[in-house]
């Protein structure tokens, strides 16, 4: 059997201050492996399903904010496939100012909603974060 992946992506300006943007995944990962113990099972850790969706506003040369989310459907932790991943979202808010021509302020939150995934069993994921910086054109 042939794998099967399938992956898209696109953007669109909808006005002079908005635009969006997105991609999806597809993919039949499963063990080819003749013989393997896992054989015909689904990889671990390769969510079949997969993307991320943004949407950006920049109401002028000075100022963009990104709302991002990204998505992961369930997958599983080992090759057995018994360790079951669930999906999920996670959003992040981004922002950055111009203050000058060469200096610029930078800003995210990660997981805005303080949301609890597993991207591996009992793995620790972070938490909301805020970063913040600074950044200049020499």
């Amino acid at each position: 059997m042939t794998p099967i992946q399938i992956a898209s992506a696109g953007g669109l300006t909808v006005t002079q201050s908005w635009s969006v943007a997105g991609n999806y995944t597809y993919a039949d990962s499963r063990d080819r492996s003749p013989g393997a113990p896992s054989e015909g099972r689904e990889l671990y850790r390769r969510p079949p399903s997969s993307g991320n969706l943004s949407a950006t506003y920049c109401p002028d040369e000075r100022l963009a904010s990104t709302l991002a989310a990204r998505f992961a459907g369930r997958t599983f932790d080992d090759p057995l496939n018994r360790i079951r991943l669930a999906p999920y979202v996670v959003v992040d808010l981004r922002a950055s100012y111009n203050l000058t021509e060469r200096l610029s302020v930078y800003g995210r939150v990660e997981n805005i909603a303080d949301r609890h995934y597993e991207v591996a069993y009992q793995y620790g994921t972070y938490g909301r974060g805020a970063f913040i910086g600074f950044g200049a054109k020499l």
